[in-house]
C-alpha cells in the first residue's frame, strides 16, 4: 500500500470526523500534533515563564492551525463536549480567580462554527468584499480582543481555511484568492506581534514562521499514509493519532491542570472565586 490522497468521493467531504476513525496516520494527525505541541509550549510559558518570549513565540504557531481547521472542516456542528469544555474553562477561571473575558478559544470555535459560512458568502462574493472584510477586521481587532480569544485574527484564519477548501469555487479570481491568503498572514503577523509586544526581531521570526505555516495550510489536503503507518513504530503511530484526534480533551485538561498548578506553586496569596472581568 502506498501513501495517497483519499478518493475523490471522500476527499471532497473529508473532515475531522472521518479522519478521526482512520486506522492510518493522516494529514490531520500531523497538523494537529504540531498544533498541540506548540500550544502546550505556549501555555507552559504563559503560566510559569511569562518573561521568556521565545515560548510565547513558539506558541503563536498553533493558533493559525486551529482556526484554519474550523473553516476547512465540512462540519459546523456544535457538539455537547465542545460546549461543556467551553463552560468548564469559564467556570475554572472563575474558581481560580483569574478572569472571565475574553471568552476562551472554545467559545471562539463555537462562534466561528455558527457564523463562518455566512461570513464566507459575504467575503468571497467578489474582490471588493474581500477588502471590506479585511478593513473591518483591522478596525475591530483590538476591541474584540477583550471579548473573545484571537479576535478577528481567528475570523480571517477560519476564512483562510474555508477558501483553501473551496479554492476556485468562489467568485474571486486566482489573483484575489492569493491576495487574501497573503494579506491574512501579514495581518495576523503584525497583530499578534503587537498584542504580545514582540521586538522587531521576534516579529520578523514570527512572520517567517507564519509564512511557512501559511504555505503548508494553503496546500493542505486530506491524506492517509498507510505505508508510513506501517513503517513507523507503533508507539509513534499511536502518539500521532492520540494528539491528533483528542485535541479537545487535551486542551481542556492541560489548561485546567496548568492553571491549578500555577496557583499552588505561586508565592503570593491565592484568590479563589475572585476573578477580574477582563484579562489585564
Amino acid at each position: 500500500m502506498t501513501d495517497s490522497t483519499l478518493p475523490d468521493s471522500l476527499s471532497s467531504r473529508a473532515g475531522g470526523s472521518v479522519m478521526r476513525h482512520s486506522p492510518y496516520i493522516t494529514s490531520y494527525d500531523f497538523l494537529k500534533f504540531f498544533a498541540v505541541l506548540t500550544m502546550i509550549v505556549d501555555h507552559v510559558g504563559y503560566y510559569f515563564y511569562p518573561d521568556i518570549a521565545v515560548l510565547r513565540l513558539i506558541g503563536r504557531m498553533s493558533f493559525p492551525c486551529w482556526m484554519f481547521l474550523i473553516g476547512f472542516a465540512n462540519t459546523r456542528e456544535i457538539t455537547k463536549p465542545l460546549m461543556a469544555g467551553c463552560l468548564f474553562l469559564v467556570l475554572s477561571n472563575f474558581v481560580m480567580g483569574t478572569f472571565l473575558l475574553p471568552i476562551n478559544i472554545l467559545g471562539t470555535v463555537i462562534l466561528l462554527r455558527l457564523g463562518i459560512d455566512r461570513m464566507a458568502r459575504f467575503t468571497f462574493r467578489g474582490a471588493e468584499f474581500v477588502y471590506y472584510t479585511l478593513l473591518i477586521s483591522v478596525i475591530v481587532a483590538f476591541p474584540l480582543y477583550f471579548v473573545f480569544e484571537y479576535s478577528s485574527f481567528a475570523v480571517l484564519m477560519a476564512l483562510f481555511g474555508y477558501l483553501a477548501r473551496h479554492r476556485g469555487e468562489t467568485n474571486l479570481g486566482s489573483v484575489s484568492e492569493k491576495m487574501f491568503f497573503l494579506l491574512t498572514i501579514v495581518f495576523c503577523t503584525i497583530g499578534q506581534g503587537i498584542l504580545f509586544n514582540f521586538s522587531a526581531l521576534w516579529m520578523a521570526i514570527l512572520g517567517v514562521g507564519y509564512s511557512v505555516i501559511g504555505y503548508v495550510l494553503y496546500r493542505f489536503q486530506a491524506h492517509e499514509y498507510p505505508a508510513l503507518t506501517q513503517a513507523l513504530p507503533l508507539a509513534v503511530v499511536r502518539s500521532l493519532q492520540f494528539f491528533g484526534r483528542y485535541t479537545l480533551e487535551i486542551y481542556v485538561v492541560h489548561v485546567a491542570l496548568l492553571g491549578v498548578l500555577q496557583k499552588v506553586l505561586s508565592d503570593g496569596p491565592i484568590h479563589w472565586f475572585q476573578p477580574s472581568l477582563i484579562y489585564p
